[in-house]
């Protein structure tokens, strides 16, 4: 059994192509095709002046983190990992004011038999001790590199140019099971931040 930690938005939930969507809906118009395609794009393409009035429309527009739609084959994914024996908890740099929401998509969503315990952490995702992550931000990647923590990017447009952040890349939820069933001796084996640290983990933000 390995212990894997897993992202939400672009790596289980479809969060840029589903922001685009509702903002073509809310404000009757039709964005660049590419919109989706950087971090930056929710104000690259749009009429906000700042993040601070993004997540205010995020948070104003109905049911949008409840709603917000599966990566195809993430369902199925989780899926087999949880049959397969493995501890997959999710790790999330989200706002914890969302954390009802989230707690409310999980179950809409994911699994019905599978209550995943949810971390909602700032930054740094390796205070959740895990002997994989996968994730789809270079900068949370190479912190976890830099511990000497094993990790999947989970491979989007906005990342297609980075290298070295990570240990494998998966261009789609095959290949994260892929990885998993090839590696997981080794990964079994693998220290976690606490272990690496000698740190007691109690208090782990979740």
């Amino acid at each position: 059994m390995v212990k894997i930690a897993i992202d939400i938005d672009g790596v289980l939930a479809d969060f840029n192509g589903h922001w685009v969507r509702t903002y073509e809906h809310w404000f009757g118009v039709k964005l660049d095709p590419e919109a989706a395609n950087s971090w930056t794009a929710f104000l690259d393409h749009t009429h906000f002046g700042g993040e601070d009035e993004f997540w205010r429309w995020t948070d104003a527009v109905p049911g949008f983190w409840e709603n917000m739609p599966l990566l195809p084959g993430a369902a199925g994914g989780a899926y087999r990992l949880l049959a397969h024996g493995h501890q997959v908890e999710l790790v999330t740099n989200r706002h914890d004011r969302v954390r009802a929401a989230t707690d409310a998509w999980a179950r809409r969503h994911l699994p019905k038999h599978w209550r995943p315990v949810i971390h909602f952490v700032k930054g740094d995702k390796s205070v959740v001790p895990a002997q994989l992550y996968v994730d789809d931000r270079p900068s949370i990647l190479e912190g976890l590199r830099s511990k000497g923590l094993r990790a999947i990017r989970f491979e989007q447009p906005w990342n297609a140019d980075v290298k070295g952040d990570a240990d494998w890349k998966a261009r789609d939820w095959a290949g994260v099971l892929k990885i998993v069933a090839r590696e997981s001796g080794v990964l079994v084996g693998q220290r976690t931040v606490f272990d690496l640290l000698g740190t007691d983990p109690v208090g782990v933000a979740s």
